[in-house]
Parts: structure tokens; sequence; C-alpha cells
């Protein structure tokens, strides 16, 4: 059991406290990435985008008081007055149903104000990950860090909201790079190279245009001897930056690069571990048909046939989150490679990046063998997409 401190007013604070034991706690409400509120082990579905909206609204400033008229402004506000106290108290129902005995307690409603109280019984990821980092503990407050605080929420029609929303993500996002890049640094420092480049590889994600993230991911890959992967990164680096910014990397950049080329001093590489990612440390729960379904055309596709589907569905429900324990499931059985990219509104004008980010992953050295039995005309498709993916044969490689 730990303290957090929040600011209610601008010249009063209170003590707090809150669960940081996701195993002890009665209720489990994670905001991290795809949302989830989990009440003895069951996972509980609110009835709506802006249910989830209020629940985080209200967990990420425990003890503060707030208005219903404020709460039914915030999310309400394009419709008239009434409607949108009808929809406040729907909501705060909801949230009273999936929250159950503990609503009592940590759920103080009136008729004039709501108030959120981190309560002994309740573990919330938002805040224990505050709570980490303000004790220095940043190992732990990067493992809590699924992804961005409500992904894949967006209400457009409430701009209070989405204006709310985009100040406390990026806070968060701040403070889990620089959380990250002290893990890295810390790792280089230990000697620790696998984790320094994990680690490394999830700092470059969180921060693409940081250059001290490629700088520090270039080192543990050059001392574990990792040349393509060094070259990689150092291109993935020229290549972003010239793409979103329009310049060249830095000259410390540029320096650091030649230099470890230049030293000599590279080992062997050692191979790459391309197993699965670890299960969260609390089970999967829900979505059985959807499992099973999956689990049915995974047979199918090992047998010959192949299928494309699609998962659909409200934003937030955890649609990510499916694939990854289907292919976490799925991978136990029989190994499984799997290819992630992303599509995104700005890059409508660009066709196929998601399936040229997806690809991107046939192009590291341990993903060759997978391709060398593949027609020459394949791989010439392939390399449209990927540049870096040769054209050459098995054979003519071996001749460089």
């Amino acid at each position: 059991m730990v303290g957090y401190q929040t600011g209610v007013t601008k010249t009063s604070r209170v003590f707090i406290e809150f669960n940081m034991d996701k195993a002890s706690a009665k209720i489990r409400i994670l905001l991290l990435g795809p949302t989830q509120l989990i009440r003895d082990d069951k996972r509980r579905r609110p009835h709506s985008v802006k249910t989830i909206a209020l629940l985080a609204y209200l967990v990420c400033q425990p003890e503060v008081v707030h208005t219903r008229e404020l709460l039914a402004t915030l999310l309400w506000g394009n419709v008239p007055d009434p409607n949108a106290r009808h929809s406040l108290r729907q909501a705060l129902y909801s949230l009273r149903r999936m929250l159950g005995k503990l609503a009592e307690t940590c759920l103080d409603v009136d008729t004039h104000t709501v108030t959120f109280h981190a309560v002994p019984d309740l573990f919330v990821d938002f805040l224990a990950f505050d709570e980490l980092i303000d004790a220095g503990d940043f190992m732990e407050a990067v493992a809590l860090y699924r992804g961005e605080l409500l992904e894949g929420i967006a209400i457009d029609e409430s701009p209070a909201f989405e204006e709310w929303l985009f100040l406390a993500r990026d806070r968060t996002a701040q403070r889990m790079i620089a959380a990250t890049q002290t893990v890295v640094d810390q790792l280089l420092f230990a000697g620790d190279l696998d984790r320094a480049i994990q680690f490394g590889e999830r700092l470059v994600t969180l921060d693409p245009l940081n250059e001290g993230a490629y700088q520090r991911l270039m080192q543990a890959q050059a001392v574990q001897g990792d040349r393509d992967a060094t070259r990689r990164t150092y291109h993935k680096c020229r290549d972003i930056l010239a793409r979103e910014l329009g310049v060249e990397p830095m000259a410390e950049t540029t320096a650091l690069f030649e230099g470890l080329f230049s030293s000599g001093s590279f080992p062997q590489p050692v191979s790459t571990d391309l197993s699965p990612a670890p299960a969260p440390d609390f089970p999967f729960l829900g979505c059985k048909a959807e499992l099973a379904r999956l689990d049915e055309l995974h047979k199918g596709a090992m047998m010959g046939r192949t299928s494309l589907v699609f998962i659909k569905g409200e934003a937030g429900i955890g649609k990510t989150e499916l694939v990854f324990e289907f292919w976490r499931r799925a991978n136990r059985k029989h190994p499984l490679l799997l290819l992630n990219g992303h599509a995104y509104e700005s890059q409508l004008e660009t066709p196929y990046t998601m399936w040229a980010e997806a690809l991107s992953t046939l192009n590291a050295p341990e993903m060759q063998n997978r391709l060398d039995g593949l027609a020459p005309i394949w791989r010439g498709q392939l390399s449209r997409l990927v540049p870096e993916i040769s054209t050459a044969s098995p054979d003519d490689r071996n001749l460089t």
C-alpha cells in the first residue's frame, strides 16, 4: 500500500491510498492501453465509449469533486441540458454496476457532485504508474505501460474531453519516454545488452523522432556485435527524420554510427529471440467465442485453407488485445510469424504504408531463410514495398 498525492484546489492537497498489488485488488482498472475493468477476475464491459471516458476522467483525478453540470457538459455538451443530465445518470448507473459493492466506497455521488476515491481494494494502473515514476522505480513503471491512455478512444463531439485527454496522454507519454530512457541507460551501464536492446527498441517506437533513442539502441547493438541491426537502426533514423521533418540526422548521430563501424570492435553476432511477447501477469478474460473461431480458422490455415479475418468493434473494447492473445496461444502449438502494421488517417495519400510497415520485419537477417524459397518475381514484388529486401537469390548473396 502506498500513498498518492493529488491536487484538489490551488491551496490544498490530500493524501490518499490505493492498492499497488494487482493480485490482491478486488478491482483492477487498466487505462494505459486498451481499457479494462476487471472485478472478481471477470471483465466488466461498459455500455458505451462515454462511460469509459467518464470512468477515466474520474479515476485519473481521485478525490477531486466534480459537479454534475461539469461532467454533463464535458461529455454531452452537444445535446440539450436535460438529455445531457439523463445520459450522465445512465453512465453513472453503468459505472456502479461495473464496480459492484466497491462502488459504495469508491464512488461518491449526490444530487450535485461526483467524486472518485482510490480505495485499498482498487488497483488503477494510471495511478500506480505515476507513483512508481515518482519513487524512481522506472523498470516497474515501464512494465505497467501497455499503451497510451485510453488507447483507441476518441470522442469528436466532446472537444472539452478531447482536450483533457490530449494533455493527459501527452504528460503520461512524456513520463514513459523519460522512464524508458533511464532504464536503457541503466541496462547499458550494467552490460545487460539483450534487455537494453529490448527497451531501446521500445524507446524508438515511443519517440521515433528522438535521435537519442536511436543512439542508445545503436550502442547496444554494436556492443552485442550485430552490424546489420546497427545499420538498420541508423537508416531507420535517417529515413524517419527525412520523411517527417525533412532533415538529416544530427552530426553526433552520424559520427556515432560511423565510429561504431570504423572501430572494428564488433564481436560475433548473437541469435535473435523470436519468441512471442510475454503474456501479461493477469489472465485474459472473455472473448471465448471469438478465440475459438480464430483457432478454428488457424487450424484450417495450417491445412491449406487460408482466410482473411476482419475484427471490428467499438474503439477501446479490446480488439488488439484479442489478436495478441490469439497469437500467444497459437504460437505455443505452432510458431507463428506476426507481421504488425498500422494505418493512420494522416497517411491516406500514401498507399500501402500499413503493408510496408508490416512486411519490413522480413528484412531482418534471421528472416532470410524464410525468403530463400520465394520465387524472384515475388521477391521483386516485396522489394517494391520494402526496398531493403534484396531480389538476389541465396546463391547470388553467398557470392558477395
